[in-house]
């Protein structure tokens, strides 16, 4: 794999390198005060939810420099001996369509486009890819 622009990946350094330093600017909010053991838990889940936080926020903003980096997997062209056209058929089946009003034969326009199509598709050689 290889990034588009790779300079950008030198962003993700002083990035954590901040995360630390606010982390020891950050100072202590609360009293150590002994409490019951629910308390203690609650406090802990409490924590736990505050740190997996900050933890999602650094994989999202570490995902998002990466992803300014381009990375664009290399591979190695494979080349096929068929020659052949691409060949679309563009069909319009509306209602319109179905009508027999302006037909002599009294068939629908999509019935003779149907018919028409086939035959197209019976012409055409074994290489050329057909769609519709």
């Amino acid at each position: 794999m290889e990034f588009l622009y790779p300079w950008i990946l030198s962003g993700i350094i002083p990035f954590i390198i901040l995360l630390f330093l606010l982390k020891k600017l950050e100072k202590k909010r609360y009293l150590d005060i002994p409490t019951g053991i629910i308390v203690q838990r609650i406090s802990k889940l409490k924590s736990f939810f505050r740190k997996s936080g900050k933890v999602l926020w650094i994989l999202i903003a570490v995902s998002l420099i990466i992803a300014l980096a381009r990375p664009q997997g290399v591979s190695e062209l494979e080349k096929f001996g068929v020659e052949g056209r691409i060949i679309v058929l563009s069909v319009d089946l509306s209602t319109s369509m179905s009508s027999t009003s302006y037909s002599r034969t009294g068939r629908s326009s999509v019935d003779v486009i149907k018919e028409l199509s086939l035959e197209f598709v019976k012409k055409r050689a074994t290489t050329d890819l057909v769609g519709i």
